[in-house]
């Protein structure tokens, strides 16, 4: 999904999902302290891509006035369609923060709960048609509890998932899906009924538009209708990032061996939108290669081997709107671990053996442009062995061509280089149980829609355009990043915006 947490269909459409490939942060740069170990389906079918977004949507509502509803939305999608075909978004599931407008006006009238009824939930798919789906047809009803100190969030479907479509490709290009305008009503209620009228909520569509997720369109027409599913859940990101997976099948050959398919399950995390101008980086990336039993079978056959290793020496991300314009993910080369090998028995090794990676930076072109990376070639070794480990002949090359039709891992709208700027923070250090009050000092303060500490997300005050006073959530030991989301996008981390927990 962009993939994302609509882990990604959306109320989700997908999610986002994207994402990203390994790398190495040694060899590509100082990268930004992780979100917080995102976890990963990993049941993912191949071909598909399941994700989740969270982002703020601006609301209007009767007495309250404009207020930010922070939706999570997550769900699966194909990385590629024929032209003509038709496909749907599944797995659709999301949530929906009350803010805490909403919740201080219930307090005063003496409100217990919140219903709410959504009655339309846009889901745009340009490039395809219908170019717009209703998510919330019939409409979908939820209650959320209000009291004071309450912070509430609702399940969007309050159980089950959703399936969006059937939407049908056109015939060459891309199809991009969006999140455009919602339509709610709330009641706040009591134990003995409703309390007033029913306030209207109107959300308009995120601007500049935030892809929910991107396919490619080619190969050949006449393909039947694409609908993927996955069981595992999809987990939810800080408010500004996606995060998602992607199965991609690759055309490999080995050395000795005829042509095959592989599959390379990617996970990742990265922005939602980006500033002109600035760096960005695929965090808490990881994934697994995906070695078919049919290969297996002829590498034993032969050399007579009882186990391999290898590396991944090359694994090319290439990006358009941005520079670099190609970056080798394993240009320090990724260790692939002594595995045994079984005739007809597939492989899946894990890149990296353990923890996640950092690729990046890449820096976003101008303002108003599109930033999109797509995976390109891929090259490793792999090294037949006895069971004792001791080499049989010589390494065996493994190349893989880029997919084709293109697999977009990411695309992001570039906003006006006018995002959030955090220059020093006070305290920089506070509990692990939360609740230190911090100035963040800096510029593009105004309008800001969230400020994570990792990936927690936490209560703050817009004083001016230059400060905010910020409430530590509660969080694990150690060091974490303070990011801004302004509505031109998230400020770029570095190390003044460190706060270390203790």
């Amino acid at each position: 999904m962009r993939h994302g947490p609509l882990r990604r269909k959306f109320v989700p459409a997908v999610g986002a999902l994207t994402l990203a490939l390994v790398a190495s942060a040694c060899v590509l740069g100082i990268a930004p302290l992780p979100l917080g170990g995102t976890a990963s389906p990993t049941n993912i079918p191949l071909g598909a891509q399941a994700g989740s977004l969270n982002l703020p949507l601006s609301c209007a509502l009767p007495i309250i006035g404009n207020t930010t509803f922070v939706v999570t939305m997550s769900g699966v999608a194909g990385t590629t369609l024929g032209p003509g075909q038709q496909f749907s978004l599944t797995g659709g599931h999301g949530s929906l923060q009350v803010p805490q407008a909403l919740t201080n006006l219930g307090v005063s009238i003496g409100a217990t709960k919140a219903a709410a009824t959504l009655t339309d939930l846009e889901i745009l798919a340009a490039g395809a048609t219908p170019s717009s789906i209703n998510a919330a047809s019939p409409p979908l009803s939820v209650t959320a509890p209000v009291g004071t100190g309450v912070t509430s969030s609702v399940m969007i479907p309050a159980s089950g998932t959703l399936t969006i479509g059937p939407f049908t490709a056109g015939p060459s290009g891309q199809v991009q899906i969006s999140i455009g305008a919602a339509v709610a009503s709330i009641t706040l209620e009591n134990a003995s009924g409703p309390i007033g009228g029913t306030l209207s909520v109107n959300c308009t569509a995120p601007s500049p538009v935030v892809p929910l997720a991107d396919i490619t369109i080619g190969g050949p027409s006449g393909q039947a209708p694409q609908k993927f599913a996955i069981s595992e859940p999809i987990p939810t990101m800080p408010v500004g990032f996606i995060q998602g997976s992607l199965n991609i099948p690759l055309n490999c050959a080995l050395t000795g061996a005829s042509a095959l398919t592989m599959g390379a399950e990617l996970t990742g995390t990265l922005p939602a939108e980006l500033p002109a101008g600035s760096p960005f980086y695929f965090q808490d990336t990881s994934g697994v290669l995906e070695i078919p039993g049919s290969l297996v079978t002829a590498l034993i056959a032969a050399t007579g081997a009882a186990q391999a290793s290898g590396s991944i020496t090359d694994l090319e991300i290439d990006a358009t709107g941005a520079t670099p314009t190609s970056m080798n993910a394993a240009a320090v080369p990724i260790t692939i671990n002594p595995v045994n090998l079984t005739a007809g028995q597939g492989l899946n090794l894990p890149l990296p053996q353990s923890g996640v990676l950092t690729v990046g930076p890449f820096t976003s072109g101008a303002a108003g442009g599109t930033t999109a990376l797509s995976m390109g070639t891929a090259t490793g070794t792999l090294q037949p062995a006895d069971a004792s480990g001791n080499p049989i002949g010589s390494p065996l090359t493994l190349s893989c061509d880029a997919p084709s039709p293109a697999v977009t891992l990411h695309a992001d709208t570039i906003t006006p280089a006018t995002a959030p700027v955090v220059s020093a923070i006070a305290p920089a250090a506070g509990a692990l149980a939360g609740g230190t009050k911090v100035t963040l000092t800096g510029t593009g303060f105004t309008g800001a829609l969230a400020v994570n500490f990792g990936n927690a997300p936490a209560q703050f005050t817009v004083g001016s355009d230059t400060s905010i006073t910020v409430t530590a959530p509660p969080h694990v030991a150690g060091p974490v990043d303070i990011t801004v989301l302004g509505v031109n996008g998230l400020n770029v981390t570095q190390a003044v915006d460190h706060f270390t927990y203790s």
